[in-house]
């Protein structure tokens, strides 16, 4: 028994739920596709690179995962509210396509929330209409 309590990495804690969505599970189901040794030096941790020398085994923390996560999905947002206003600046007076522009630009901004987050329907409405 007393063994038990040398291997931490061992024992199941109970903690909340975090945010995730099927972005996150793409973005992991992703790392393997990239050199394993810059995937695993940007997202594991010092600790989960010495558990392993196997070059079968990526242990990555959730944490850093989670952070390059935010940062792309961050990105497509900055873009997906940006773009627009970028190119109607450019765009020559036609009412009818400015307006079709915002429309599409407002339905892929709703369309990624729905996709890459677990938002509530409320939610989506609100970060839409802002």
């Amino acid at each position: 028994m007393d063994g038990l309590s040398q291997h931490h990495d061992d024992f199941i804690a109970l903690a909340e739920k975090q945010e995730g969505g099927w972005f996150d599970g793409v973005l992991e189901d992703m790392l393997g596709i990239f050199p394993r040794k810059i995937t695993r030096r940007i997202l594991a941790s010092p600790e989960e690179r010495k558990k392993t020398d196997d070059e079968y085994v990526q242990l990555y923390s959730k944490y850093r995962v989670d952070i390059l996560a935010r940062l792309i999905l961050t990105i497509v947002s900055v873009v997906l509210l940006a773009a627009p206003t970028a190119i109607l600046f450019l765009v020559p007076e036609h009412g009818w396509f400015k307006i079709l522009l915002i429309m599409i630009f407002t339905l892929l901004f709703s369309a990624a929330l729905s996709v890459f987050t677990k938002a509530k329907r409320h939610e989506m409405f609100a970060a839409t209409a802002a």
